[in-house]
């Protein structure tokens, strides 16, 4: 950790006084949890925070952002001479393709005529299937049996499948899989050593989503541009394809898109990476700036670009200046960020006769419990919740009062796609940070984040009254796309 150079903001021509508002500001934004923020300039980290009960040392999912990633694998490949973007994607899927093996003629002519450069682009002409990966085995297969609506190149329509197949393409020209070609290819090199991605049912690593990585390795990647592809003397990518990626290739009713990535409208010469419940990569080639922020934010990303215009850019100086009472300010500021605990009190009067001990069955839910068991833990205030799944797994969570209680789980985290084999090729278990408080005498409040993932869980009891044994248990899960709240009835 703390490989790339730290520096007082001022001796980067950056006003601490104004790096501190731009962080409180984007903490204050309505419908955000920030979990972590990095910013760059000149190549040195200014200020970085992440919110209790998220640290550095943990892995993060970054959704989208995984499809630059896999452009720059393509890149490399393609410095490598081993493929072109105007190469079709027939050439290295041919065994895929819905007709017998090597009878081209049969299938869609439209298809044959896609290129590598197509699904960069989001072009492919495919009508684009989202629920495809969360009912099929052969993601690969299926995928190109769908119509072909539109001529490959000419209509946009973002589809995280395209990188899918970016990411077969990679596998078949290098024979690796393409999480095992960027370690050799980039992430050693560039000191990056923990990193995990999800792998499809048919063997290949996601591509367009399901890579996990640190925020510091992140925005290596971003300083990785400014750098025209060199990594300590060493060029890792070659310059002029990160030209490629950064450049407008299509416009789009959002920004333009360049190759898996997108330009930033309101900063000309700016890119950036987006991933979806909040993950970004900002990289600023005029300001020699980059910015990673990890969080949950429903609304997008534009927010935060806004208050880097407002409030930070017009601060920047091209000449240093000696830190002050405004920079020791910023740092002990930033050590107190803390996501905000359940609010409550410890225990009720009537969680031992209605609730603590018992195992409680539940209603058919979206997670698939069939019961739940709630104990108190005897070495401090804390509670351990239990889920029975319908296939007989435990679901084990751990609760603190007033602190966020850090344990591990073989829980899958709250997810946006049901995708068959989700969550293959990531490290387990899973780290969970849960805090609880009885909000009211009827009310326990629990609140579980998944701290190496995106997501969490908010779970509400509420006990029934004096005439009825029930409970009522509400499922937040906070965040899936869109979120999705369950009220279930449980039975004593």
């Amino acid at each position: 950790m703390n490989s790339l150079p730290r520096s007082a903001p001022e001796l980067q021509g950056v006003p601490s006084a104004a790096l501190l508002a731009l962080f409180e500001e984007m903490r204050r934004l309505p419908s955000a949890e920030i979990h972590s923020v990095m910013v760059l300039r000149h190549g040195h980290v200014i200020g970085e925070f992440w919110q209790e009960p998220f640290r550095p040392e943990y892995k993060h999912t970054v959704y989208s952002c995984s499809k630059t990633f896999t452009a720059l694998a393509v890149g490399i490949a393609v410095g490598k001479g081993l493929l072109d973007v105007s190469d079709r994607v027939v050439q290295y899927l041919s065994g895929y393709l819905p007709a017998p093996v090597g009878a081209l003629s049969e299938v869609n002519s439209r298809l044959v005529r896609m290129t590598v450069e197509d699904l960069l682009t989001m072009r492919s002409g495919i009508v684009s299937d989202w629920e495809l990966r969360n009912r099929s085995c052969e993601w690969l297969r299926d995928y190109l049996a769908l119509p072909v609506k539109n001529r490959p190149g000419e209509v946009f329509d973002y589809d995280s499948m395209c990188t899918f197949l970016l990411s077969a393409i990679v596998q078949k020209v290098t024979g690796q899989r393409l999480l095992d070609f960027l370690r050799v290819e980039l992430f050693r090199p560039m000191g990056i050593v923990d990193v995990d991605w999800e792998q499809s049912p048919d063997g290949f690593n996601t591509g367009g989503w399901g890579l996990r990585i640190r925020t510091e390795d992140l925005a290596k990647v971003g300083q990785l541009f400014l750098n025209k592809g060199q990594w300590e003397g060493r060029q890792l990518v070659d310059a002029a394809w990160l030209e490629e990626m950064a450049a407008p290739h299509v416009e789009t009713k959002y920004d333009a898109y360049g190759y898996q990535m997108w330009a930033c409208a309101e900063s000309p010469g700016a890119c950036r990476m987006d991933g979806v419940l909040g993950q970004y990569l900002l990289i600023y080639p005029r300001e020699d700036m980059v910015v990673a922020i990890t969080e949950i934010l429903v609304s997008g990303g534009w927010r935060h670009r806004v208050l880097l215009q407002e409030l930070l850019f017009p601060e920047l100086s091209d000449r240093p200046s000696v830190p002050g009472e405004d920079c020791r300010r910023l740092q002990e500021r930033l050590r107190d960020f803390i996501l905000p605990l359940p609010q409550g009190r410890a225990s009720s009067p009537l969680s031992l006769s209605r609730l603590y001990g018992w195992n409680h069955p539940v209603e058919e839910n979206p997670l698939g419990w069939e019961s739940i068991t709630l104990v108190p833990m005897s070495c401090r205030p804390g509670l351990r919740f239990t889920a029975r799944h319908h296939d007989g797994t435990l679901i084990v969570l751990e609760f603190g009062y007033e602190n966020w209680l850090l344990h591990e789980s073989i829980a899958c985290p709250p997810y946006s796609i049901s995708a068959l084999g989700r969550c293959d090729g990531l490290k387990r278990p899973f780290r969970v940070a849960g805090a609880y408080a009885w909000s009211a005498p009827d009310t326990l409040v629990l609140q579980a984040h998944w701290v190496d993932w995106v997501s969490g869980l908010r779970l509400t009891i509420k006990l029934g009254g004096e005439e009825t044994s029930g409970l009522q248990l509400t499922i937040e899960e906070n965040y899936t796309t869109p979120h999705r709240t369950t009220v279930l009835g449980v039975r004593v």
